[in-house]
């Protein structure tokens, strides 16, 4: 007869399976074993959620020279999570929040309801790396990097945080790994990673020198440049070839200038690939 016992967490809903028979936590459930020459007998033992367990084994003769013989015993085992499901959500704009739900996985793909419920701490810490483009300008990322395990609790295994933000353009992959590095001490870890992106910039910036001095007369050429920003007023230094794109200024002040009838722009249009670091002139 197997039973079993929930350690840290000290409650779960999963039974631990030993030798392909459900063990259910608080109750016993008898398992055929085949003992060798030696009174050895292996068996499997699978559980589909995550924390420290206690698994005892007990015979009780009967009958015969067997009535009255009772034999016991109990070990523990940690089941940690097999991996982490990263899932980032846009929009991508620089600077601006984004969200990422991170889920702690068993080795069949499902989530881990006991995972941030155990009595010492388990923390998620995100992080990324630059995939595009090829060595470009890549800050930190910002916001609740490190998610704690609370938040785990009350998502049964699942967390998302809403305030995550890169402030370049580009592309990136979310990587998610347990903080301790160790889960409950066992030296078995949890990674994930997804793509996010790509992002764009927040907004444009422009800047006008006149044609002369201060002013510019009508018709005569004058110089704009257009700077590519993220949320916070960075430059996005990656807005810049395959990342950027062709851009075409117009009158802001189109009502009280009457530009249909009265005229427009010419050469309003700024190549992508005339931008550099994210700045362009015309």
């Amino acid at each position: 007869n197997f039973g079993c016992g929930y350690g840290s967490p000290a409650t779960g809903t999963l039974p631990v399976v030993v030798g392909g028979s459900n063990v259910s936590c608080g109750s016993t459930t008898g398992v055929s074993l085949a003992f060798n020459a030696s009174g050895v007998a292996s068996t499997t033992v699978r559980y589909a959620d995550v924390g420290q367990m206690s698994l005892t084994a007990s015979y009780n003769g009967s009958s015969g020279s067997e009535a009255g013989l009772v034999m016991t015993g109990t070990d523990t085992f940690i089941a940690a999570p097999a991996s982490l499901s990263v899932t980032p959500a846009g929009p991508y704009v620089a600077g601006n929040n984004f969200s990422v739900t991170v889920a702690a996985k068993n080795a069949s793909g499902n989530t881990t309801p006991n995972f941030g419920k155990e009595s010492t701490t388990e923390n998620v810490a995100l992080g990324h790396t630059l995939t595009g483009p090829a060595g470009g300008n890549d800050p930190a990322l910002t916001g609740t990097t490190t998610i704690p395990d609370a938040s785990f609790q009350s998502g049964n295994g699942s967390a998302t945080v809403s305030n995550i933000k890169w402030d370049e353009v580009g592309d990136i992959s979310i990587t998610a790994s347990l903080a301790s590095a160790s889960y409950l001490g066992s030296g078995l870890t949890a990674t994930g990673s997804a793509a996010a992106g790509p992002f764009k910039p927040a907004y444009f910036d422009t800047a006008v020198t006149p044609g002369t001095g201060t002013f510019t007369y009508s018709g005569q050429p004058f110089t704009v440049q257009v700077t590519a920003k993220n949320a916070s007023g960075g430059t996005t230094l990656n807005y810049q070839a395959a990342y950027a794109r062709a851009v075409t200024l117009s009158d802001g002040n189109n009502g009280t200038n009457n530009r249909s009838t009265l005229g427009s722009f010419s050469n309003a249009s700024i190549a992508a690939a005339s931008f550099n670091n994210g700045v362009a002139t015309t």
